[in-house]
């Protein structure tokens, strides 16, 4: 490991010069009038499909003053980092105005390795938010908003959410005043909206499978399917996903998951289980850039039209956290850095700092960070290889 060392800004800078009752909810694939599918691929009756239109973290920024949330600013990004190393004087003053990108070159130059290497270097921690409302779920099951952990969990501090019940969501608390998920005036879009492209490019693509739906309203025994899809999402000509389009499971059974659910008054539950999602930002895909959400929970309420909407919460496993969504796994990773407002040393050592879940037996420590999920989704057919459905095991929950 390269001794920790200063980020040489000023260095990198003079190099200079981003959802009634026992009826069925949505029609079969004759009734809808979509055209012939492969045979064994018509949806059975006690089958409901969805693709996932939307998922994002919850944004919890928008429930309180920022003043109350984070009442010392946010934390520095790396523009604002280079700028901090400079001396006063004409080039900082030509840098201050300069575009991102020209900055993130000028740190490529010097210090390429910035986000593969983030513990050899110095920058300022993430601002902590204060506030004390936050969405999220009780995952630990602790009922005091000072959780001292238990057997699965470390010790943390929950958020109340705006109806009052308890919540873990360590994610919001780290990086709830970064630019990069707090919507300002100084950087934007959000980081989360590059990621929400993508998936309309066709770079994650998840599918949810329900199967035992004896009524679209209750149906106490369901087995619910998460899946990735290699299929991009068909979409209209103004841009919205087009219901009932038939999308391939993954051959490959890390992204095929399913868990124990039940629906009540047209809620459906989920008990927690392990999921991993396929994120592709770059070709070809690596293992280590996925969403990875340990102890995942979902609750859709499904609607008449045939969409849903809910939430999953769980712990994301850092490490996944930190290659997907913040260093991307990707050349420009430094032009995101500087785009949208956060550094790699400062985040990486954020998710581990703020870990909250799926501890580690051996030396204690927490290897997920609480989050949870705004999911949307629209009604699909879920194509199975017969292969595949022969393959298909339940995975438990990691605990």
């Amino acid at each position: 490991m390269p001794s920790t060392r200063q980020f040489a800004g000023g260095a990198a800078a003079v190099a200079l010069l981003g959802l009634v009752a026992g009826q069925h909810l949505f029609p079969s694939r004759a009734q809808a009038g979509a055209p012939d599918a492969t045979p064994g691929t018509v949806e059975a009756k006690d089958k409901r499909g969805f693709v996932v239109t939307y998922f994002q973290t919850a944004r919890s920024f928008t429930l309180t003053k920022q003043e109350e949330q984070c009442p010392d600013g946010y934390t520095p990004g790396l523009q604002e980092a280079v700028l901090a190393t400079l001396p006063p004087g004409r080039l900082k003053d030509h840098l201050a105005g300069s575009r991102p990108d020209r900055i993130s070159y000028a740190i490529r130059s010097t210090d390429p390795k910035l986000c593969q290497q983030p513990t050899a270097y110095q920058m300022p921690p993430v601002k902590e938010v204060q506030s004390k409302t936050a969405y999220g779920v009780n995952l630990d099951g602790v009922a005091t908003e000072d959780d001292p952990g238990t057997a699965n969990s470390c010790a943390h501090q929950k958020f109340r959410t705006p109806t009052g019940a308890l919540a873990d969501n360590q994610f919001f608390r780290a990086f709830g005043c970064t630019h990069a998920f707090n919507s300002n005036e100084v950087y934007s879009p959000l980081l989360e909206d590059i990621h929400d492209s993508s998936r309309k490019d066709g770079e994650m693509t998840i599918l949810i499978e329900l199967t035992g739906v004896t009524d679209d309203r209750n149906a106490g025994n369901v087995e619910v399917g998460f899946y990735s899809s290699p299929d991009a999402m068909p979409h209209d000509t103004k841009g919205k996903v087009l219901q009932r389009a038939s999308l391939s499971v993954s051959d490959d059974p890390r992204y095929r998951t399913t868990a124990h659910g039940r629906i009540v008054d047209g809620v459906l539950t989920t008990d927690p289980v392990d999921v991993h999602f396929y994120f592709n930002s770059v070709s070809p895909h690596r293992d280590s850039e996925e969403y990875f959400i340990r102890s995942a929970r979902l609750r859709m309420e499904l609607h008449p039209d045939g969409t849903a909407k809910g939430t999953l919460a769980g712990y994301w496993d850092v490490d996944k956290a930190y290659n997907t969504l913040v260093a991307h796994s990707f050349p420009r990773d430094l032009l995101a850095n500087a785009s949208f407002g956060y550094t790699c040393p400062s985040s990486y050592a954020a998710l581990h700092k703020y870990a909250d879940g799926i501890k580690d037996p051996k030396t204690g420590a927490c290897t997920g960070i609480s989050t949870i999920y705004d999911v949307e989704a629209t009604q699909a057919f879920v194509i199975h290889p017969r292969q595949q459905t022969a393959e298909l095991t339940p995975s438990p929950a990691g605990h």
